[in-house]
């Protein structure tokens, strides 16, 4: 991740000029982006996208974050769901489980 970022000088340059702003913003997102292995680079690109949409087509900043927030819960909760399937996987029988039972056969009333 980038180092010593100066919170300041983002705000200054956010509120001064938004367009500077955002293709530095990318320029940054990007470049850690490229640090990641190969492999991994398509998915995160298409959860960067995913990030933009939402921050695009929210009415206002707060609800980009709220909206962000229960993405990010979301995807926490499905791998909490995914580690317990593999950790407690339910019990599989087998055939020596199985009890044979005679079947009673009931009289159809068809009054």
């Amino acid at each position: 991740m980038t180092d010593n970022i100066d919170f300041d000088s983002w705000y200054e340059l956010a509120s001064n000029d938004p367009q500077a702003f955002e293709a530095r913003r990318k320029q940054v997102v990007d470049a850690e982006i490229d640090k990641v292995p190969e492999p991994r680079q398509h998915r995160l690109r298409c959860l960067q996208w995913r990030i933009e949409k939402i921050c695009s087509t929210s009415p206002n900043p707060m609800n980009a974050s709220v909206r962000l927030s229960h993405l990010m819960w979301e995807s926490l909760s499905r791998q909490q769901d995914l580690l317990h399937r593999l950790c407690y996987k339910p019990y599989v029988f087998s055939m020596e489980d199985q009890h044979v039972a005679s079947i009673i056969p009931f009289p159809i009333n068809t009054a």
